[in-house]
């Protein structure tokens, strides 16, 4: 989808005046693998080459729940899912297939003006509450390190969740152009008070003792415009 501002009976948000369906349900699915390692900026091919190569590879469901309180506020759920598998060839060694519940967020949004704007644009502040329901001490069967298989933790990379409170900000905003076409920008920033979470690694350094719990941002902005004579889009 691209610009975010309308709702499911295709009226902007903040617009006319016949506001209807307040709920919205989503769900979508992200699918990816890594496999390539660096040291640095340079990387080592060879890994690939000698098959000593750490595969990670991950299936995220995300479900939100919109519910659009009236033309300018609306709440919001969202509930993270991941399921994948790493070949780790070191220590505890094994194939770790994990699964798990990561980050619920629950919070709001309000578009600043109320629309129809005479500007053809609008701009949404959000804010949100991340819950510790995230699983982030999820285990797999491995060879230890005393010679038989048994339960270990596996990598942060394959984790859930971090298990910590966080706070969610966004914002999103669009503007009307020429040739029917929208511009648009989404933000967020997912930070957390916390630095680790006690999870133990299986490392030995220091630094590397405990599991991070780990700040995300995402920006992007980009053109939208309807297919043109598609039934059902606006003219």
């Amino acid at each position: 989808m691209g610009p975010q501002e309308e709702t499911n009976s295709g009226k902007t948000h903040g617009g006319p005046h016949d506001f209807m369906h307040k709920v919205t349900v989503e769900v979508d699915w992200r699918s990816f693998s890594s496999f390539r390692h660096y040291v640095g900026t340079v990387e080592q091919t060879q890994r690939a080459v000698l098959g000593t190569q750490i595969k990670n590879h991950q299936n995220i469901y995300n479900i939100a729940v919109n519910y659009d309180l009236n033309p300018r506020w609306s709440f919001n759920v969202s509930v993270t899912v991941l399921q994948g598998t790493r070949n780790q060839l070191y220590t505890p060694k094994g194939v770790y297939e994990i699964a798990g519940v990561g980050h619920i967020i629950v919070g709001a949004q309000s578009w600043l003006f109320r629309g129809p704007t005479e500007w053809g644009g609008n701009v949404a502040i959000g804010f949100g509450l991340k819950l510790p329901t995230g699983v982030s001490d999820a285990t797999g069967t491995a060879l230890l390190s005393n010679g038989t298989y048994g339960k270990a933790v596996a990598d942060q990379s394959m984790q859930p969740g971090d298990g910590s409170w966080g706070f969610a900000l966004s914002s999103q905003a669009y503007k009307q152009t020429y040739f029917k076409t929208t511009a648009y920008f989404q933000g967020s920033w997912l930070f957390n008070p916390r630095d680790t979470n006690n999870v133990l690694t299986f490392r030995n350094k220091p630094l590397e003792k405990y599991m991070s719990v780990t700040d995300q941002y995402l920006f992007r902005a980009g053109l939208g415009r309807h297919v043109p004579k598609v039934r059902g889009e606006a003219p």
